[in-house]
């Protein structure tokens, strides 16, 4: 058997999936409050149902009705579970499940008058049937006569167990699908995709009730599957007792899974309601095409986002293994390559820099080093490589580093508020020597003193407060310095 699950997107907060969450909520209220009693009704049930006999007479003419319309392999393995006398579960319930068996049974048409223990049978069935008939799993799971069932079976579970691996999968897939097509689309998609699985599940076994949001979650992963095409994503996938990652193309989930559902068709477990899942994938792909092909209501850019992000990993990984081949002419094609698509990529920027540092004297080592500390000056997000930066870049720069006096001014006033005081101090100790009359060289100076007065380094905090005050006494800065205290 075969287990694929996509794991290509993260889920982003900013415009979180609320179909998908209200969904999975739905579904485990469902479960837990208005299927809450179903456990416990479930049992008094069936074991009176056993303690009644009735599958004694029951368990053998479901075998021989299995025959009649053609289910050999089912009929015989009810019969095998008859002559060793079990009292098996599953006969249970396929008996119950079983629309055109349970109608005949009713109209006495499967145990008729003339048999011998008739009345004693339908008394017992008719209180199994008022103990049964409590049960909502049972009221509002799939009946062919029954319009609101096509909905209401897919937020209906059997199990824990059932319900956690198809929430597991709805959020998975669902929210990715969501983003994609947005709130009002997937909710109708997703409904839909439910309604198209359980139709062919009505075609083929119309006399049986199922239940499960197994059909609709199909439904998602078909869309997923066309929406994202032939891009390449990453699967969890797991093969009897060996599992792994893989990237391949989302297509191929089409044929896998297809193949996967036919194979439990012909030789799964009966419990397992394949043709709902083959329904639901077939319908979700076709619902797919229609939104990306006719509709046009798909958003491309976000799924394009995940062949870019996959794009830069693998030009990444090229580059660094150039540098690691001491290819580094290669390495720096692959990284100018790379910020042609994105050039504010910084960390492409950093190898670049470093690549170029081979060459202090280079055009191209001061160019990326001025672009590096300009990023850190306009985005605090990147003032912590900038410092880094600097700090290198001071010390290989030949003959010495391309900044005028402002562009040092400002990138040292951004380092003193960064918190970053060992290059502010050196960058202001430099100006003093250099440019002592620039324009803002008094508002560095303080905007420095107040760094190391949060650092609580009070004798510098007093030394460029003192030389603010020596130097540029008539300044604005100068006067609110006298006025600081540390």
């Amino acid at each position: 058997m075969l287990l694929l699950i996509p794991l290509e997107k993260n889920i982003n907060w900013k415009n979180p999936p609320f179909v998908t969450i209200a969904l999975v909520l739905i579904n485990i209220f469902v479960f837990f409050v208005i299927q809450g009693g179903d456990a416990k009704r479930l049992a008094q049930a069936s074991n009176y149902y056993f303690a009644a006999k009735l599958h004694v007479i029951e368990f053998p003419l479901f075998a021989d009705y299995l025959s009649s319309v053609g289910e050999y392999e089912h009929s015989a393995s009810v019969r095998e579970s008859v002559s060793q006398n079990k009292q098996a579960m599953w006969i249970f319930y396929d008996i119950q499940y079983t629309g055109e068996f349970m109608e005949k049974l009713h109209r006495n048409e499967i145990i008729t008058i003339a048999h011998p223990k008739f009345i004693k049978w339908k008394l017992s069935r008719i209180k199994f049937d008022r103990m049964y008939g409590r049960l909502v799993t049972n009221n509002y799971s799939f009946h062919r006569n029954d319009a609101i069932t096509y909905i209401t079976s897919a937020f209906l579970h059997g199990s824990l167990g059932h319900l956690v691996g198809n929430m597991l999968f709805l959020f998975i897939v669902g929210f990715a699908v969501e983003r994609i097509l947005g709130h009002t689309q997937f909710f109708f998609s997703y409904i839909l995709g439910g309604l198209l699985s359980i139709g062919l599940w009505a075609l083929v076994y119309p006399d049986r009730s199922v239940l499960g949001a197994s059909g609709a979650i199909s439904a998602v992963m078909g869309l997923y599957s066309v929406l994202f095409g032939v891009r390449k994503i990453r699967f969890f996938y797991w093969i009897v007792f060996y599992f792994d990652f893989v990237k391949a193309p989302a297509i191929i989930l089409i044929p896998l899974w297809l193949l996967n559902e036919w194979y439990g068709v012909f030789n799964g477990y009966q419990r397992i309601a394949y043709v709902v899942h083959i329904g639901g994938y077939l319908g979700g792909a076709a619902i797919g095409l229609l939104q990306a092909k006719v509709f046009r209501t798909v958003d491309f850019d976000y799924i394009n986002e995940s062949s870019e992000k996959q794009r830069r990993i693998s030009d990444l990984e090229r580059g660094l293994n150039f540098m690691a081949e001491l290819e580094f002419e290669k390495a720096k094609r692959v990284f100018k390559e790379m910020l042609q698509r994105d050039p504010d990529d910084q960390e492409v920027l950093v190898k670049l820099y470093r690549i170029n540092k081979m060459h202090p004297l280079s055009d191209g080592y001061h160019s990326i080093a001025l672009k590096l500390l300009k990023m850190g000056m306009g985005d605090q997000h990147y003032l912590m490589t900038a410092n880094e930066i600097f700090s290198d870049y001071s010390k290989h720069a030949r003959p010495t580093m391309r900044m005028s006096s402002k562009e040092f001014c400002e990138l040292g006033v951004c380092f003193a508020k960064g918190g970053y005081t060992n290059n502010a101090e050196q960058i202001f100790t430099y100006l003093l020597k250099k440019d002592k009359d620039l324009a803002g060289l008094p508002d560095g100076l303080l905007m420095l003193a107040t760094a190391f007065c949060r650092e609580g380094k009070e004798n510098k905090h007093r030394h460029y407060l003192k030389l603010l005050s020596d130097i540029y006494s008539g300044s604005h800065a100068a006067k609110l310095a006298k006025r600081q205290r540390c």
